[in-house]
């Protein structure tokens, strides 16, 4: 850690937990304010939107949240910080003080639910106080196709700092060099340097080379001018950099959104409801009318919706029979799309994926700003290869590839989860002027063949994609086929709700990985009694507020709970709450399908399932779904024939625990009886489950370790 990064994280923990504690020692701001950065410093001295309630709380609570998690990396009592400093090793005695008065200051989330307020007007607001840092990757190619737009944007969006990664995709040398009109730092392998407005620079970016050399615009610098040239090439590639707040205001707007929520007074309503409404730690959406949701519970209709939203028009049947990733296209009836978000686990080099990246290069040529965002650890080389060509040819692409750097000093279970902790948020949400061009899908699918085919597309005539499907059951070649479900929304203003919602996740802090909350809620007697809210958990940093919330929803259950789920591994108080609801009457009905032959580590996760099977089919009514090589992937949960929940999260501890997961909560009897048909379909081909199964005594065994369990 440098000494310029250790100073903006001791102020910015300092600053957060001297708000959070309601700190009126003004003495101790104003000495941090003359030693540190002071947009930094000062920030638990400002009061943004002064006058209005609502946005006093929205700032004191995203404070709180971010100082909460900010502080629990400190392992008090080790007097560690998150980077594994010791605090006695600061060189400013002042700062030690201050930094453990902020340890001592921190305030716990562990009360999930949190009491809507009482005044307030409900809708749109907008947040820009500084309180993460901001990381962007401009990916650097050999050449760059004709109709390449040049144009970079890095966000300084509610940022302490901005740094920007320079990313080669070539195995020559690269040559930049650059003038910006505002001061910039420049780190590379070489020297770190600080250049002035309007000065010339020159940076030598080795093949193949990976963040080694940074640029660190300053709060003045609106904008860079970069002439790229790889070792060989015939002529230098323009590049300009632009601050997104100043180029982008339209997509700045929607990145520094949140929204007051009106609801109900929670007196008014029954149990269920008050759950649906309640304001919480997980971060959720405004409930928002349950119209224009389509259902698409068939693999080749979820992924021709896709299609639709990117091209305006589907693939026949035959174009799936042949199998050709390269297949014409037709774009003759594109939209004029002014946003496309992608955020998947991820995405595959093989029909799925070829097919889904041509589409967005089409765009990108276009100059449609495209944000993707996937999981780092899940992509071999193969796969990798043409998204980060994709962002090199056209950087309007950004793409980040998720990855979880646990803080030096964590334990052991920390130290893991760097290998299994993923982005499992899965989104297309594409954004237009054009009228019914809006749209997002939501739900469990990847872009992965295994979600479109009954079999694995031979792509050997292909040696630049990946032909998935080679036997072992911890290979990441691994090929099986999943029934999974998925939702399209079609209304403008929750489409770019949603999409307001995933950019929290975006502009995430790059440090630790706080998502800022989304919403807050007021009372109001004529709030919506019914509709739907989307919502977004990152269990690591909510303090796992996924899961109270799944066991507050099936604790105010009273008829029935119907479940559909590929794995049956829930953590323990989720269990717990399916017992105590069969104990007072409630009907348990699940969906799954046992054996995963086929899925990642499926023989693990076979035996894993079994074991709930010995559990629970005594008490819940459990079915296995009997399709041949098919893995029921679908993910639902459905309560007392009102309240609908579907989208990424399974019914294991990675959902409650370790992945980030996305998902529509709907309150509203005609979609549950929408949704109650899919989940009958499946019932209609399933085998009832007893708890006679045989398990092998060293998977029970090895099934044994908590350790094992919290990452599967």
């Amino acid at each position: 850690m440098t000494n310029r990064q250790a100073g903006l994280r001791i102020a910015f923990v300092t600053a957060i937990a001297l708000m959070i504690a309601g700190c009126t020692r003004m003495a101790a701001i104003d000495t941090l304010c003359a030693s540190s950065t002071p947009s930094t410093a000062c920030l638990a001295s400002t009061t943004p939107g002064a006058g209005d309630p609502a946005a006093t709380e929205y700032h004191r609570r995203l404070l709180a949240f971010a100082g909460w998690n900010e502080l629990n990396r400190i392992r008090l009592g080790t007097g560690i910080d998150i980077n594994g400093t010791a605090i006695s090793e600061y060189p400013n005695r002042k700062t030690q003080l201050l930094y453990r008065a902020a340890a001592g200051a921190a305030v716990p989330i562990d009360g999930d639910v949190i009491a809507p307020r009482k005044s307030g007007d409900p809708g749109d607001r907008s947040y820009s106080e500084p309180w993460r840092s901001s990381h962007a990757y401009l990916y650097l190619a050999a050449d760059a196709p004709d109709d390449a737009r040049n144009t970079f944007r890095f966000s300084g969006i509610q940022a302490i700092s901005t740094t920007i990664f320079l990313r080669s995709t070539t195995d020559k040398a690269v040559h930049v060099e650059g003038r910006c009109d505002g001061a910039v730092e420049l780190e590379s392998p070489a020297a770190t340097r600080r250049v002035s407005a309007g000065s010339r620079f020159d940076l030598e970016i080795a093949p193949l080379e990976r963040d080694r050399t940074r640029i660190i615009p300053g709060k003045q610098a609106q904008s860079c001018r970069l002439s790229v040239r790889a070792q060989g090439a015939a002529r230098a590639r323009p590049i300009i950099l632009e601050r997104e707040e100043t180029a982008a205001p339209a997509l700045a707007a929607m990145d520094v959104r949140y929204d007051v929520c009106a609801v109900p007074p929670p007196a008014s309503l029954d149990p269920l409801a008050r759950v649906f409404f309640a304001d919480r730690w997980l971060s959720q959406s405004c409930v928002m009318p349950a119209r224009g949701i389509r259902l698409l519970p068939e693999s080749r209709q979820g992924f021709n919706a896709k299609v639709e939203a990117l091209t305006g028009t589907t693939l026949p049947d035959s174009a799936f029979d042949k199998g050709d990733p390269y297949l014409p296209l037709d774009f003759s009836r594109a939209p004029r799309l002014d946003l496309i978000l992608v955020s998947y686990l991820d995405v595959k080099a093989d029909f799925s994926g070829t097919i889904f990246l041509r589409m967005l290069r089409y765009h990108a040529g276009r100059g449609t700003p495209i944000r993707i965002l996937l999981t780092d650890i899940l992509e071999r080389e193969k796969d990798r290869a043409p998204l980060e060509q994709l962002a090199a040819d056209y950087p309007n692409v950004q793409l980040q590839a998720f990855a979880w750097d646990p803080p030096r000093g964590a334990d052991v279970e920390d130290k893991a989860a760097r290998y299994h902790r993923t982005n499992h948020v899965k989104m297309l949400a594409t954004l237009s002027r054009q009228p019914g061009a809006t749209r997002a899908i939501v739900g469990g699918r990847n872009i992965h063949d295994g979600f479109l085919f009954p079999e694995a597309v031979d792509l050997s005539a292909y040696p630049e994609l990946q032909n998935y499907g080679e036997p072992g059951q911890l290979s990441l070649n691994y090929f099986a086929t999943y029934h999974d479900f998925e939702v399209e929304l079609t209304g403008d203003r929750a489409v770019r709700t949603l999409a307001a919602h995933l950019s929290t996740l975006w502009q995430r802090d790059a440090a630790t990985n706080v998502v800022r909350p989304f919403t807050i809620s007021v009372e109001k007697p004529r709030a919506p009694a019914a509709g739907v809210r989307h919502f977004i958990s990152t269990p690591y940093e909510d303090n796992q507020a996924l899961e109270n919330w799944y066991v507050e929803l099936i604790d105010n259950a009273r008829q029935s709970i119907e479940i559909v789920t590929p794995y049956l591994n829930p953590p323990a108080p989720v269990a717990a709450a399916l017992e105590r609801a069969h104990d007072r009457g409630v009907r348990v009905t699940i969906a799954a399908r046992v054996n995963l032959k086929g899925d990642f580590g499926g023989k693990l996760l076979t035996e894993l399932n079994k074991l709930f099977v010995e559990k629970y089919a005594g008490k819940f009514e459990m079915y296995e779904f009997k399709a041949p090589k098919v893995v029921l992937h679908a993910k639902m949960m459905m309560i007392d024939g009102r309240l609908s929940v579907t989208g990424s999260v399974n019914l294991n501890h990675r959902s409650f625990l370790l992945d980030s997961e996305n998902g529509l909560v709907v309150l509203d009897e005609a979609f549950y009886r929408r949704m109650k048909k899919v989940f009958d379909r499946y019932i209609a081909r399933s085998d009832r489950l007893g708890p006679d199964v045989a398990i092998q005594a060293g998977y029970r065994l090895l099934l044994g370790s908590q350790l094992l369990l919290n990452a599967l």
